[in-house]
């Protein structure tokens, strides 16, 4: 994926996740993107689909897709960004 895509989809993500959260959906990176268009200009410049498109394929290159235990399949629309505060903090800070 092109670098300046690369680069607005992960300004979005860490813009819209929550300091405590662990996972980030599509739909809050592109909320982030419809509301603040003028910080990511290559992005809010596509239609509808092909931002999805971007966004999903930068995430899945960079992010393991987020799932459960009881889940048959990884949910492809949510990514696990950062490691849970109890992971840290019980391995010495290693994730």
């Amino acid at each position: 994926m092109n670098s300046p895509y690369r680069t607005e989809v992960l300004s979005a993500a860490f813009a819209a996740i929550k300091p405590a959260d662990t996972l980030i959906s599509r739909r809050s990176i592109e909320t982030e993107i419809e509301v603040h268009p003028g910080l990511y200009p290559v992005l809010s410049g596509q239609t509808r689909i092909g931002r999805r498109t971007s966004i999903t394929r930068v995430m899945n290159t960079l992010f393991p897709p987020w799932s459960t235990e009881t889940a048959k399949k990884p949910y492809s629309n949510v990514w696990k960004v950062r490691a849970h505060i109890y992971d840290t903090e019980h391995t010495g800070g290693e994730a």
